[in-house]
């Protein structure tokens, strides 16, 4: 069921804080995905948070997905989870310095075999 009127949103989808020179420059996504992302991704955000009643079906089946109570399979539903998994659990690492290895005081070191 493909109606006109899912999802809109007349402003374009930017996300600047996840990707600071635009989603279509991130690597992360096809050109495809780029463009549902950007037309709709207010639509899907709000979905997604509760500010936004669904109007159709589609709509509804799409806030089904991320309760859990669905799979993703339209194009969709497939997008928005795929911008979530790369917007959310980021882990930074740094590979600059390691913390330094720290022994205990109390430990003698005199039993220790030598070298």
């Amino acid at each position: 069921m493909n109606n006109s009127n899912s999802f809109f949103s007349d402003k374009k989808f930017i996300a600047k804080e996840f990707f600071p020179y635009g989603i279509s420059r991130s690597g992360d996504f096809t050109l495809t995905q780029v463009q549902l992302i950007e037309q709709h991704g207010h639509a899907y955000s709000d979905l997604y948070q509760g500010l936004r009643e669904p109007i159709n079906t589609e709509e509804s089946e799409f806030i089904e997905v991320f309760k859990g109570n669905k799979e993703a399979s339209t194009s969709h539903e497939l997008v928005w989870k795929r911008f979530l998994d790369k917007t959310q659990y980021r882990v930074k690492v740094s590979s600059f310095s390691t913390p330094p290895v720290q022994q205990d005081p109390d430990e003698d070191m005199s039993d220790d075999e030598e070298w």
